[in-house]
């Protein structure tokens, strides 16, 4: 009886929305309501370049024919649009409660490519000021639960750093990624999978050019969200 009405104030008090058009929701537990998690369709891969995940006709876009392949794969899970950019969102304020199901969006979607399972996982680093937004790493989190559904350890080999050089010559802040070299000895002969929220060809090239370093395998990359072409 006093958990029926601790349920009942409860929900009183913070009452069962779908995350995406705030309807009310039966049970406690799914983000979305039934309706909006139709919308929540992975990215058909069909169509896009294999190399940088830009969208085309056929195998290969202009841009990475004429470039050296560091990445052989770029990979999204959805499109940023309906509910899954108000997953997007909702991670990036704050809510650790979406990690889970991301991460498993993210870990279908890897399966359907039918690729082999890497051995490695490797989250690109968070910048200080997301860290701040957000209250946590999100990518970290994202690469802990990947680890945790694909039984696959985890690297934080990557790391930002000031780049100086940039702010002399064009007066800008940024920063680059630079790789650990104390841990990036693990990466030797691995396949490895850099792990992201957000889908962005050029820190994936970045990322790659540094990893190279260390001798892997192969690298891919593996991202949730991807921008609307």
């Amino acid at each position: 009886m006093i958990k029926g009405i601790s349920e009942a104030l409860l929900r009183l008090l913070y009452p069962l929305l779908c995350l995406h058009c705030g309807e009310g929701l039966s049970v406690r537990g799914p983000l979305f309501c039934a309706c909006c998690l139709e919308q929540l369709s992975l990215v058909e891969m069909k169509g896009r370049c294999r190399t940088c995940f830009r969208e085309l006709h056929k195998g290969r876009c202009d841009k990475c024919i004429h470039r050296k392949v560091i990445i052989h794969h770029q990979i999204a899970a959805c499109q940023a649009m309906g509910p899954a950019n108000t997953l997007l969102k909702e991670i990036n304020k704050g809510g650790r409660t979406c990690i889970a199901a991301t991460a498993a969006l993210m870990a279908y979607q890897w399966l359907e490519t039918k690729l082999l399972l890497p051995e490695l996982l490797i989250p690109l680093p968070t910048s200080f000021w997301h860290k701040q937004k957000a209250g946590f790493d999100v990518q970290l989190s994202l690469a802990r639960e990947l680890g945790k559904v694909f039984s696959i350890p985890i690297a934080p080999v990557l790391k930002t750093k000031f780049d100086r050089f940039h702010f002399l010559t064009q007066g800008e802040f940024r920063y680059r990624l630079e790789g650990r070299r104390q841990k990036g000895e693990s990466l030797c002969d691995r396949r490895v999978l850099i792990v992201a929220l957000e889908h962005n060809d050029d820190l994936f090239q970045q990322a790659g050019k540094e990893l190279k370093l260390f001798f892997p395998a192969q690298m891919d990359a593996l991202a949730f969200a991807t921008k609307l072409d």
